[in-house]
């Protein structure tokens, strides 16, 4: 139940600041809670190449912020 309502208010969350700023600069800080998700859960299931997978989520972030500035 408790997962359900913070699901619930991340994606009113979500909503709202769509409404705020352009969806761009949303989903790029969406993409950057995207990585600390991958590395919490690589550390927390001893996943192997983290690193790789770390280094590909920052690259994706790099490129939803250049999307956005274009």
């Amino acid at each position: 139940m408790i997962i359900a309502l913070l699901t619930v208010r991340y994606r009113y969350a979500q909503i709202e600041a769509v409404k705020i700023a352009p969806v761009a600069l949303v989903l790029s800080v969406k993409r950057v809670l995207f990585f600390f998700a991958t590395v919490g859960g690589g550390k927390i299931f001893a996943e192997c190449d983290l690193f790789k997978k770390s280094i590909a989520t920052m690259i994706m972030v790099a490129g939803a912020m250049l999307i956005w500035e274009a």
